[in-house]
C-alpha cells in the first residue's frame, strides 16, 4: 500500500502551489517517511526547506495529539499546529479554518 490518501484509482501524496507544498497521510509514520523522502529529493538537488515555516497539522475524528507523535526534517522539529474548528491557518497562501476544510472535504465527498 502506498502512503498518501486514495480517492478511487489515486493516491494524493501532496499538493503543490507556487513555492508551497502540502503533503498529506494516514499515519505519523506515513508523513515523517514523506519528509525523509523530501529531505533527500532536496540534497539530491541543492533545495532548502525552511524548518521555520514548516508546519504539522492533524485531523483526527477523535482525540488529539498523542504523545509519540513527533516529526523532525533533517534533524529538526517539526512545529504542530493545534486546531480547532476556529483556528486560522496558512495553506497554500490562503488563509483558512478547519471548519472550511471540513466543508469542502464534504462538499467533494458528497459529489463523487
Amino acid at each position: 500500500m502506498h502512503d498518501g490518501i486514495h480517492i478511487d484509482d489515486l493516491i494524493l501524496i501532496l499538493f503543490l502551489f507556487a513555492d508551497d507544498m502540502a503533503s498529506v497521510g494516514k499515519t505519523s509514520f506515513e508523513i515523517q517517511n514523506q519528509l525523509d523522502r523530501l529531505l533527500e529529493y532536496c540534497n539530491a538537488w541543492g533545495l532548502k526547506v525552511n524548518t521555520a515555516k514548516t508546519k504539522i497539522m492533524v485531523f483526527r475524528k477523535r482525540g488529539g495529539l498523542l504523545p509519540t507523535e513527533r516529526w523532525t526534517y533533517d534533524s529538526q522539529p517539526i512545529d504542530v499546529v493545534k486546531m480547532s474548528l476556529t483556528t486560522s491557518a496558512l495553506y497554500l497562501a490562503i488563509r483558512v479554518t478547519l471548519d472550511q476544510i471540513l466543508n469542502m472535504l464534504l462538499v467533494n465527498l458528497l459529489s463523487h
